[in-house]
């Protein structure tokens, strides 16, 4: 039971901490954007996966 509960507690925690920090990681998403011609994600294809 106690880890079930902290299950829980640890999950609502992240989930308040995401909605926290959210519009801090759209903003520097924007100034990302603003400032660099490429895309704010960068990614690429692996030889071989």
């Amino acid at each position: 039971m106690q880890e079930w509960i902290k299950r829980c507690i640890d999950f609502f925690c992240a989930l308040a901490g995401l909605a926290i920090l959210s519009p801090f990681f759209g903003l520097i998403a924007v100034l990302i954007k603003l400032d660099s011609r490429g895309p704010v994600f960068f990614r690429y294809k692996r030889v071989g996966k």
